[in-house]
């Protein structure tokens, strides 16, 4: 897989994951906010979490495929919101499913974003 897909890959899932604020998987909404989280909160990141947070991702990327074809020539305001709330529902089973919790996924997710030696080693399992 090429590097800006993998790239894009990563910024739709955690775009689709910013907008699940009631459910805990929602990143920092400014720039303070990030850095106040990186500040009250380190995370050591094994290569085991690594694991569990690209094979997340992977499924997260499988569930927007799946639901970007659905959404392919929807009209409907009603039904668009319908799918939208399936696709969110099956993402938030898939991280309460795995063996990474909500708070690590995010963690994880966030530091990506400020940390190009974590975000570059995640682009290579991909």
């Amino acid at each position: 897989m090429h590097t800006k897909t993998i790239a894009l890959m990563l910024t739709l899932i955690f775009a689709l994951l910013s907008g699940f604020a009631g459910s805990g998987l929602a990143q920092p909404e400014s720039a303070q906010d990030q850095a106040s989280m990186q500040g009250a909160e380190q995370m050591e990141i094994d290569d085991s979490t690594l694991e569990q947070f690209v094979g997340v991702a992977k499924d997260l990327g499988k569930i927007r495929d799946e639901y970007v074809k659905k959404f392919e020539g929807i009209e409907d305001q009603q039904k668009a919101k319908s799918l939208q709330a399936e696709m969110k529902d099956k993402m938030i089973s898939v991280v309460d499913n795995s063996e990474l919790d909500v708070k690590t996924y995010n963690y994880i997710a966030n530091q990506m974003n400020v940390d190009e030696e974590l975000r570059n080693k995640v682009q290579s399992m991909l």
